[in-house]
């Protein structure tokens, strides 16, 4: 299965879900749920291991990672599921 990956200039839809109930998804989107701090910061403060969690440009890039490995399937989507973020 091709993917926007296969050239050398590319891109990937990326959608951000934060209503409550993330939609089925088909085979070829790939999945990434973001998760609130396991503890409390002052305002505008974030320890390394929540700003690390949290780092989305890395979630993707590990996506990518993993589907050229063989260790994903291939996607054409990303949907981001920050339903839990919401305050």
């Amino acid at each position: 299965m091709a993917t926007p990956f296969d050239k050398t200039t590319s891109s990937i839809g990326v959608t951000i879900v934060t209503s409550d109930e993330v939609p089925a998804q088909p085979d070829d989107v790939a999945l990434i749920r973001l998760e609130p701090a396991l503890h409390e910061h002052p305002a505008g403060q974030d320890c390394i291991a929540c700003a690390t969690a949290g780092d989305i440009r890395a979630m993707l890039f590990d996506l990518l990672q993993e589907m050229r490995t063989g260790d994903r399937k291939p996607f054409q989507r990303v949907v981001v599921d920050a339903h839990r973020l919401r305050n």
